[in-house]
């Protein structure tokens, strides 16, 4: 299910962020050696090794070089050999003075291993698609489970507006990473050239969806021509309709578009105000929910079911992070990476983690936001590579697509889209129901 090193999920991950204080005894601390000739071993790792990415150990006094760590050790008369207090004067003294600074001794080793490691946490930024709903809850759960923090990051999540000014977003610096459609991306570089990069895919089959109301009459979907769809400029399903008009066999330029935001798309709908909208699949619930209040039902027609089966949404970031700060990314995908399998194994607690964070979406729509989001993660083909990782035929699929049909600049080389080289850690996480 989850390889070595990971914990249950009631506990916490082994790899949790921490300092150790690297003491040993004063023949190896003189010469700085064990007998292999490396610096020493404390609990099976070495003093100086970084066994934990964002972590630091911190080594003894006459091995540091901090003046803050330095003047907290300098206390008269007082010195801590392997963990051990001495102080000189008669016996009586020594007794009472040993236990006094034994307590004073405690309290600096809390303090050295409680402060560093929040002095010491990456502040990291991850936009958002669109508003929080019920598919992040993954996201919030590696939040709440301390997937982020054992990694040394302090994850702060935003909504977005949309997956194309997501991408802008990370283009321009304005967060470090992304939750964005693969699909705008590709846009975004062949017309822009921006220098933006998936990293995981988290949507490994499109959630591109139309919905309409079944009084409409509209039964397939070449019936759309000559109605009005709704939906934001940059939608991502509106800016990859193009390519599903063209494998659906009709033309996209004979239908009206009607320019709205996200939110009013879904009375817009149900109102009838237009004849359809485009979305994502995961927020079908909510769709089927509304209509069916009011007497009516409403009908979605995936566009993989029609042969565009595109990757979707996945973790971007920029380029230069990729050289700049490659051990920052890695970690931040593992975490995002163990928080979405989390979401899958694990649905019900997810959503209480997301519902804690933003307690005014319904939990009875969320966990089902949630279960879709799973079923267009988890896929015969993340089955044998684990969730996250990136076919090259697919990917070529997607940028071949995207070039015939949406208006581009030029065609991206595969290389300018995407890479696997920052997943370290193969999750092939199975349904749940708790």
């Amino acid at each position: 299910m989850f390889p070595a090193g990971i914990d249950d999920w009631g506990g916490k991950p082994r790899a949790a962020s921490r300092v150790e204080i690297c003491q040993w005894p004063k023949a190896a601390a003189f010469s700085g050696k064990s007998e292999n000739g490396g610096p020493p071993a404390v609990n099976g790792i070495r003093c100086g090794d970084d066994a934990t990415s964002g972590s630091k150990r911190v080594k003894p006094e006459h091995l540091r070089s901090s003046s803050a760590d330095d003047d907290i050790h300098k206390v008269s008369g007082l010195f801590l050999a392997g963990g051990v207090v001495s102080i000189q004067g008669s016996k009586k003294e020594n007794a009472m003075s040993s236990r006094f600074f034994a307590w004073v001794g405690i309290l600096v080793l809390a303090v050295l291993l409680a402060a560093p490691a929040a002095v010491r946490a990456e502040k990291v930024t991850f936009n958002l698609d669109w508003v929080p709903y019920g598919k992040h809850s993954g996201l919030y759960a590696a939040v709440a489970k301390g997937f982020y923090k054992a990694e040394g990051l302090d994850v702060r999540i935003i909504r977005g507006h949309g997956s194309s000014d997501t991408v802008k977003r990370i283009s321009a610096n304005s967060a470090e990473f992304g939750h964005a459609d693969t699909g705008n991306l590709v846009a975004a570089r062949g017309n822009s050239d921006v220098k933006v990069k998936t990293v995981a895919m988290i949507h490994h089959k499109s959630l591109f969806v139309m919905y309409v109301l079944e009084k409409s009459g509209i039964k397939h979907p070449k019936g759309i021509v000559g109605r009005s769809i709704g939906a934001s400029v940059g939608n991502a399903t509106r800016i990859m309709f193009p390519a599903f008009a063209g494998v659906a066999g009709f033309d996209p330029g004979k239908v009206k578009w009607v320019d709205m935001q996200a939110s009013s798309q879904l009375p817009s709908l149900i109102a009838e105000r237009v004849d359809a909208v485009v979305t994502y699949a995961t927020i079908g619930p909510s769709y089927f929910a509304a209509a069916k209040k009011v007497g009516k039902k409403a009908l979605e027609t995936l566009f993989a079911d029609f042969g565009l089966d595109l990757y979707s949404n996945g973790i971007i970031t920029q380029e230069s992070r990729l050289k700049d700060n490659p051990n920052q990314v890695k970690r931040f995908v593992r975490a995002t990476l163990k928080g979405l399998a989390f979401g899958v194994e694990r649905p019900d607690e997810a959503m209480r983690f997301f519902i804690k964070k933003v307690p005014s979406v319904s939990p009875v729509l969320a966990r089902a936001h949630l279960d879709l989001n799973n079923k267009h993660m988890v896929t015969e083909e993340t089955k044998k590579t684990g969730i996250g990782v990136m076919l090259k035929n697919r990917m070529q699929f997607l940028v071949d697509t995207t070039f015939k049909y949406v208006p581009m600049k030029r065609k991206p080389a595969l290389d300018e889209i995407y890479t696997n080289d920052f997943i370290t850690v193969k999750l092939v996480p199975k349904m749940g129901t708790m």
